[in-house]
């Protein structure tokens, strides 16, 4: 997983079974992202579907066996 933003850039690498060897791209706001990191704790199973021009799934389980289900709308470049 790669993140460019506009002073730094991160990037993951994740095991070959957990990628499934397909690719996808999406643009998403920070602001969205940093809200959705409030609530997770570092005990949480965090998982994250992406696919290109779809929103994100983002789905946090906590140790309590409580699930929260986010979607975040891809931006739209406007040309």
């Amino acid at each position: 997983m790669i993140a460019e933003g506009d002073t730094e850039n991160v990037r993951i690498d994740f095991s070959e079974d957990c990628a499934g060897g397909n690719y996808a791209r999406v643009m998403l706001s920070l602001e969205y992202l940093k809200e959705i990191a409030k609530v997770v704790d570092k005990n949480d199973a965090v998982k994250i579907a992406i696919g290109t021009d779809l929103p994100v799934r983002i789905s946090i389980e906590s140790e309590f066996s409580t699930a929260i289900l986010y979607f975040i709308a891809p931006r739209i470049e406007v040309r």
